[in-house]
């Protein structure tokens, strides 16, 4: 049986904050971007001081970046809930308890099965050939470096995007233009990675989509552990597993699959990977209409 916390989930806060929903989503817009700088350049350069430089690049750069951004997302999120919303942490929808752990666990299925249907619509489109397979042993190895990374990299996005603003601007503008507006700030916000413009059109679109079905995940689930889950799946399987640019970022040659993709950019997205690509629309609507069966059968009351 679910607790009295679980059951309030991501419910849209109330408005007795100490400032209007809006205002409130503006000023964490405009305190995010500097906090997360401050914080990975801190903890880079506490990783660079405490290692004397002898190793300071490559992954562990990674991880220390990735960690600042998913901290400046914790401290900043919680302590605007809690002290400029008036409202209790869990309400942003990371309440624990079995029911969150499914939903987690749900979302995982939904991220690797979104992203195993783009893989075989570009197989079958001719775009997409297998180059290699890595050992089992292999694999393990490389995941076991990698999904920490990529765990607390989607943590550091869906916590303000979907925990923080959304949650605010719902209040304000109703859900349907508040998944739009946090949505399309998602898509807006790739535009820095590489292969983005390439096919710029797509890549927003792409991503903009994106954000929809994890916002709707989180108003049908009232929690964000689906879709927290969903977005590691879906990077996990998009790159480690199937060997596909994630957002225009490679995992090189640690990745369980190597796969050589060619054929139409609007296809499979070109250097930026599926996100802008039409074989990832097509996976998205499918998983938006599963998602929607389930929500009406009842499965998130």
């Amino acid at each position: 049986m679910a607790t009295d916390i679980e059951r309030r989930g991501a419910s849209p806060p109330s408005d007795n904050g100490l400032l209007p929903p809006v205002l409130r989503a503006l000023v964490f817009l405009l305190v995010w971007p500097g906090l997360a700088f401050a914080c990975s350049s801190g903890l880079v350069a506490l990783f660079c001081a405490a290692d004397r430089g002898l190793t300071c690049s490559g992954a562990e750069l990674d991880y220390a970046a990735a960690a600042g951004e998913c901290l400046a997302a914790l401290l900043l999120a919680f302590g605007f809930r809690r002290f400029l919303d008036r409202e209790p942490a869990s309400s942003l929808g990371l309440s624990l308890g079995m029911k969150s752990l499914s939903l987690f666990v749900l979302g995982v299925a939904f991220g690797a099965g979104m992203q195993t249907l783009v893989f075989i619509l570009e197989y079958a489109a001719g775009s997409l050939h297998i180059s290699a397979v890595a050992p089992v042993q292999a694999d393990l190895l490389s995941w076991a470096a990698v999904i920490p990374l990529i765990a607390i990299a989607a943590l550091a996005e869906e916590l303000p995007l979907r925990g923080y603003l959304f949650q605010n601007l719902r209040v304000a503008w109703g859900d349907p233009r508040a998944l739009i507006g946090t949505s399309v700030l998602f898509g807006l916000l790739h535009l820095t990675n590489p292969g983005a413009r390439e096919n710029l059109a797509l890549t927003i679109i792409g991503i903009t989509f994106a954000g929809a079905w994890f916002c709707a995940a989180v108003i049908w689930t009232r929690s964000l552990w689906l879709a927290l889950g969903t977005h590691i799946a879906w990077n996990m399987f998009e790159g480690p597993v199937y060997g596909l640019p994630v957002s225009g970022l490679i995992f090189g040659n640690s990745t369980a699959i190597t796969s050589r993709v060619g054929g139409p950019i609007w296809l499979t997205g070109g250097s930026f990977g599926p996100e802008a690509g039409v074989s990832s629309l097509l996976a998205l609507a499918v998983g938006a209409v599963v998602l929607y069966a389930l929500h009406r059968r009842g499965l998130f009351s």
